[in-house]
């Protein structure tokens, strides 16, 4: 019995760890969604300053080639951005699935062992 209990004990510590790194992560993603919509905001401001750039420099053939290819790259560079981001919440939504996991793997136990705790 008193194993038992001391077993009980062990699974309500790893239950509240577990409740701790879920907060941990629901903070993170919550960061990742304001970091997201601030990187939209960046890159319309950015697709705006291009389309006044090449509409002021459109009659220098020169310029607006050159405003063209930094286009380009700040495209290429928008990207990696996006496929960062992307990487960053699949990461953090397989640990959220694995944290749920363990937490209704230390909720049954500790169930099994109050169950099996009690007079019958």
């Amino acid at each position: 019995m008193k194993e038992s209990a001391n077993d009980i004990e062990v699974l309500a510590q790893q239950l509240r760890e577990v409740a701790e790194e879920q907060a941990v992560n629901e903070r993170e993603r919550k960061k990742l969604e304001r970091q997201e919509e601030d990187v939209e905001e960046f890159y319309r401001k950015e697709a705006r300053l291009f389309h006044d750039f090449l509409s002021t420099w459109q009659r220098d053939s020169r310029m607006r080639h050159f405003l063209e290819e930094q286009q380009r790259s700040c495209r290429r560079e928008q990207a990696l951005t996006w496929e960062n981001i992307e990487e960053r919440r699949e990461v953090l939504q397989k640990e959220r699935r694995q944290l749920q996991e363990k937490e209704t793997e230390f909720f049954t136990k500790r169930r099994t062992l109050t169950e099996a705790g009690k007079p019958q």
